[in-house]
């Protein structure tokens, strides 16, 4: 029971060290493994001279559901609700301009008034 415990705590304590090192680390591998949990995968499109990044999944053959974040998210909010929907759909989350992955050009204004 004790070398249960002992090992316990040191799996605890090197989770706690990585969260509190790495961070950015952790967080990318667990968005890794949810977007291949709900069969997503990373594309990006040049649209003028924007780059539109968007995670695409599902059979083509399906309808098409385009998911759109909302202000301050980015298409990584979706993964949850992605997973069952991939399955039905052809499913795209795509990064608006000026959030996630995609183009944020400079003279663009991002804040919530123009956002509306």
């Amino acid at each position: 029971m004790k070398r249960f415990l002992l090992g316990l705590v040191l799996l605890l304590a090197v989770a706690a060290g990585v969260l509190y090192f790495v961070p950015a680390t952790l967080l990318a591998s667990v968005r890794t493994v949810e977007r291949g949990l709900a069969g997503l995968s990373e594309h990006s499109v040049q649209v003028d001279n924007l780059e539109i990044a968007y995670l695409e999944g599902g059979s083509e053959k399906n309808p098409t559901l385009l998911l759109i974040h909302g202000f301050g998210a980015d298409k990584d909010n979706w993964l949850r609700f992605a997973r069952p929907l991939t399955e039905r759909y052809h499913v795209v989350a795509l990064d608006l301009p000026g959030f996630g992955d995609s183009s944020k050009p400079q003279q663009t204004s991002y804040d919530v008034g123009t956002q509306a």
